[in-house]
């Protein structure tokens, strides 16, 4: 896993989307009010990564039950990220950590062999179902 803590680390990334999509949230999030440690970071997951060594690294519930005892495939499950979306060549998931609002990024690449693609796909298919549902009128 590749974490970026500042603007310059975007370099790092090989993944051009993936590189203009971190530059442009680090540039969203720019303010003179807060220092880059203070908001959080990202997390480009690699290859090898599994979700059991991004949730104890990063402390984030994603398959495991983050207020209860329910955990991912199972009756009742709520997933703990704000927000998911899916874009072109990757998905970005932000968990959100305190109240100060401090959090981490997920962006997952779009790689088969990436054990959280699965979990991404459904969420956002889920998501999506919900989005449409919602515009049917009335």
């Amino acid at each position: 896993m590749m974490m970026l803590r500042e603007p310059d680390d975007a370099a790092r990334v090989d993944d051009a989307a993936i590189k203009a999509l971190v530059i442009r949230r680090f540039e969203e999030l720019r303010s003179p009010d807060y220092e880059w440690a203070e908001l959080g970071y990202f997390v480009v997951v690699e290859p090898h990564d599994t979700i059991a060594e991004l949730e104890a690294t990063h402390r984030i519930a994603i398959t495991t039950g983050h207020c209860c005892t329910v955990n991912y495939g199972q009756p009742g499950f709520i997933p703990s990220f704000e927000l998911i979306e899916e874009h072109e060549s990757s998905y970005e998931l932000v968990f959100i950590l305190s109240d100060s609002g401090f959090g981490v990024t997920l962006f997952v690449p779009k790689l088969p062999v990436i054990e959280l693609v699965r979990f991404c796909r459904e969420f956002t298919l889920a998501q999506q179902a919900t989005s449409s549902r919602s515009e049917l009128p009335e």
